[in-house]
Order: C-alpha cells, then structure tokens, then sequence
C-alpha cells in the first residue's frame, strides 16, 4: 500500500481520528498536508518542508476564500494533491441537550461536514486540470475519503449515545455526497468513497463503562481504535482500491451489521 511521494491533505487533521490518519499515511511515505482551523502555523509564512512528512496548515472550510487558499498554497509549495481525506467536524454543534437543539445548529455541523467539505472537494480536482482535460486518463487522478459514521445508517441508541439528530442527518448526506460526486468525477479518474466509522475509543473522554456498553453492541465486542479507521482510510486512498469508487466501507466492528 506505498503511498511514497504522493500528496495527502487531510481536514481535522489535529484530532483524535484526523492525526492518526496523518500518521499512516505519513508511514506509507506520503507528504502529509494536516489542515485544521487551530493549525500551529501563519498562512502568512508558509510552512516549509519539514523533515518529517506531516506538515500543519490553517484551512477553515467553512470559508470559502481560507479553502482557495489554503489549497493554492499546497499546490504552490508541494505541488497538486492526489488524496483527500475529509475528516474535519463541527463539535460544538453536537453539545446542546435534545430539547435545546436549535435550526442553526444543523447549520453549522452542515457548514463544516457537508458544504466544507464539498468545497475542499471541489479545490481538490480543480488543482488536477491536466487529469481533467481527458475524458478517460489511463491513470488514476486522485483519490478523496469521506468519514462518514454509523449513524448515517442507524439510529443512536438513546441511552447509550450522546450523538444528536443533525449529526445523522449530516453524515447520511455526506453519503449521498459521496455517490455524487464518485458518479460525476469517475470518468475523470477521481474515486471518490466514505468510511462508515464506527465509535472509537478515547479513554481520557470516556467512562470503562461506557466502552463496555458501546462493545456489547459490536459484533467483535469492543471499540474501535482510532488507527483501525485510518487503516481503512489509507487502504481507500491508495492504488490497492484502484476499482472502488462510490462505496461505503462500514469499519464498525459489525454495529450496523446485526
């Protein structure tokens, strides 16, 4: 699954799910681009190659003017990116309790998990104008990742999950979005696939009890680890799922498979 040399961005890079994505990829050779609105670095002095492969750069993707240019930035300094992974995740639209949930936040998880990153998406290809000047390249263009969740396709367990409404809804989008654009950008060389993940394990955020009532509900009887889903990640970003595009890769221990 070598990925040397190529050229990955991933959104919510600094996260518990997004940097360990960075890590694989980094660990299959790629030049990783770790985009995060609290990156450690000024766009106005660009980050320089480090000797690493895992390089921080500010990117809001809810702004449409901080997305251009983050990208042109990229493809300015390290040339065109050949993967996305679209991670990045409104938070503070989930806190509210269920009989506070209000109209705007839907609008700001759908401002970050759907429309942001469409947005990235969509400065992704148009930095690959040679690969889209031909209606059927012999060679793949590029690869993009969404991370999607279980319950795009399942129900939160209210007395288990804290996971709200909108964020369902916003993940279930985020699958149409992703047979969308795999339809459209297909004949251009672009794959385009989602990861349904799964709960993942963060021990200094959850209770042992938790984990073991989240585990009883798996097939495999446990969470994930954050390095499971990047490992399918890194497996649908790479050449080895040359011939898969517009799919769903369930990564959730058999949760949604009962």
């Amino acid at each position: 699954m070598s990925l040397r040399g190529e050229i990955a961005v991933v959104t919510g890079g600094s996260g518990l799910i997004g940097s360990a994505i960075c890590r694989r990829l980094a660990g299959e050779g790629a030049v990783v681009i770790a985009a995060s609105r609290g990156a450690a670095t000024d766009r106005s002095r660009p980050a320089r190659k480090s000797s690493g492969k895992i390089i921080p750069v500010v990117m809001d993707v809810t702004d449409e003017r901080s997305v251009k240019a983050a990208f042109a930035e990229i493809v300015k300094r390290y040339g065109a990116p050949r993967i996305l992974v679209a991670n990045a995740s409104c938070r503070e639209a989930l806190e509210s309790s269920f009989d506070r949930i209000a109209a705007q936040h839907f609008a700001d998880l759908c401002a970050v998990d759907i429309a942001g990153h469409f947005l990235c998406a969509q400065q992704f290809a148009a930095a690959l104008p040679k690969q889209f000047a031909a209606a059927l390249p012999k060679d793949e263009s590029g690869s993009i990742v969404f991370l999607s969740s279980i319950y795009a396709i399942a129900g939160a367990d209210p007395e288990l999950s804290s996971a709200p409404p909108q964020y369902g809804a916003a993940k279930g989008a985020l699958l149409g979005l992703t047979r969308s654009l795999a339809a459209r950008w297909g004949r251009h060389g672009i794959r385009v696939n989602a990861v349904i993940a799964g709960g993942v394990e963060a021990p200094g955020r959850q209770s042992a009890k938790f984990r073991a009532a989240y585990g009883r509900k798996t097939m495999l009887r446990r969470m994930a680890r954050a390095e499971e889903i990047a490992s399918a990640v890194a497996f649908l970003a790479s050449g080895d799922a040359s011939y898969i595009t517009g799919a769903a890769l369930a990564v959730d221990g058999g949760y949604t498979a009962w």
